[in-house]
């Protein structure tokens, strides 16, 4: 049996539960107890009266490898940055070894700071779940689904089964658990978002999307389907409460009303 505690001079139960000089006793991994003084048959403690022990933090949109490309193009317009610089590198530099070493660190910095799990959608992710499951933290992961070839399929008619067959391998891990991620409006046809959300459902999985990023993709999706990237998703069946919308940075009192209505999760 492995037991110890974790002192702290402000313990955060919840938002309005905050209690003080509080010793936590730990127990093969679960809390047991909360109480004023330590057990005599507890030997390792950790943590001290002047630190604060709360919740751990949830990152609900991150790109973990992306982290190896921090700094190399900063303050641009989303197209630009994508367009110009990242997709490039990624065609350049994006391969097995990099998404581990890049996760790894993203990993790492995340449990420094707090964060004890992260939802994230990316390219190769085995490896990303490979190196939370090394790290020991906890995992929402979807293999990118994109209408063109990606670092990690050449193919883009086998991007659903591509995405399956990641569901599959990590569907009964305890710590590592799959996603569905079509990236966007702008990088995936209807037709796709559509299968993409069906294998969400078939799975009962979260969906995760880039949705109205930037004023520039709402007039592309009004230039090419006439509606905006919410009205388009809401047309075709894809809002409901396993979407998790990444960003939504421009949207109209409707439009948020309407992710509201059909219980959409929004990571601004």
């Amino acid at each position: 049996m492995n037991r110890f505690a974790v002192s702290g001079g402000y313990i955060i139960k919840s938002a309005d539960d905050v209690v003080t000089d509080k010793y936590i006793i730990i127990e093969d991994s679960m809390i047991k107890d909360i109480r004023d003084d330590l057990p005599d048959d507890i030997d390792t403690v950790i943590g001290g009266r002047y630190d604060i022990v709360m919740p751990g933090l949830i990152n609900t949109h991150t790109h973990a490898p992306m982290t190896l490309f921090r700094g190399m193009a900063d303050d641009l317009p989303l197209m630009t940055w994508l367009k110009d610089y990242i997709f490039p590198a990624e065609a350049e530099f994006v391969d097995r070894e990099f998404v581990y070493i890049g996760s790894l660190l993203a990993a790492w910095e995340m449990t420094r700071s707090g964060t004890t799990a992260f939802c994230d959608g990316y390219f190769f992710e085995d490896q990303v779940a490979r190196a939370a499951a090394e790290v020991g933290i906890r995992a929402w992961l979807g293999e990118g689904i994109l209408e063109f070839p990606s670092p990690s399929l050449s193919d883009p008619s086998r991007t659903i089964d591509h995405s399956r067959e990641f569901i599959t391998r990590w569907m009964d891990n305890a710590l590592v658990k799959p996603t569905v991620f079509p990236h966007a409006v702008y990088t995936c046809p209807p037709d796709l978002l559509k299968k993409a959300f069906e294998l969400a459902e078939e799975f009962d999985l979260i969906f995760q999307i880039h949705l109205s990023e930037t004023s520039t993709e709402i007039e592309q999706a009004r230039q090419r389907y006439n509606m905006t990237p919410v009205e388009l998703m809401d047309s075709i069946g894809c809002l409901s409460e396993r979407t998790l919308a990444a960003h939504c940075v421009v949207l109209d009192n409707n439009e948020i009303a309407l992710l509201a209505k059909k219980g959409v999760s929004v990571s601004h």
